[in-house]
């Protein structure tokens, strides 16, 4: 089901989909809400974190890396038990897949690691490939300090509710 922010009407969102997102398979959104944002971002949040938080984060990453802003994000909990950070990123695509703790397994994500994460499935849809790259660990994520210095920081939902 898709879920507009901000007024916009169904059949735009699937316009983008159609249009703008090429990539299928893995990344079609299959269950919950998939939030369109005015920047094009399409983000499909299945984690506890609160979506307008996560939104905001990874649009400072879309336009931190250079990346065309229409893209489709879904963020889910790493499921492999632990605490663990994973992601997917399609070769020469607009979508990417971001696997985070939940909020019940730590008290705040480690933006920094989160934000590398990131960077790294973003340089995957850039065409890049890891022989091309550097370690995803070793990555400059500047456009992550507000995160990483606590001015901003990425709430639950159960916060963002209160």
């Amino acid at each position: 089901m898709l879920v507009l922010r901000r007024g916009r009407p169904a059949s735009h969102a699937v316009g983008i989909l159609r249009r703008h997102l090429v990539d299928r398979g893995p990344f079609q959104h299959r269950r919950g809400e998939a939030w369109l944002y005015p920047s094009g971002l399409l983000l499909a949040n299945e984690t506890g974190w609160d979506s307008d938080d996560l939104a905001a984060f990874i649009e400072a990453g879309i336009e931190g890396e250079g990346m065309e802003p229409r893209r489709y994000v879904r963020v889910i909990h790493y499921s492999g038990g632990g605490v663990y950070y994973a992601g997917l990123g399609r070769y020469d695509g607009r979508a990417a897949r971001l696997s985070v703790p939940s909020p019940v397994q730590v008290r705040s994500l480690d933006v920094k690691k989160s934000a590398q994460l990131l960077s790294h499935e973003f340089a995957h849809n850039r065409g890049l490939r890891h022989k091309d790259m550097m370690d995803w660990w070793d990555l400059d994520v500047s456009w992550a300090d507000p995160w990483v210095s606590g001015e901003r920081r990425l709430r639950t939902a159960e916060e963002a509710v209160r």
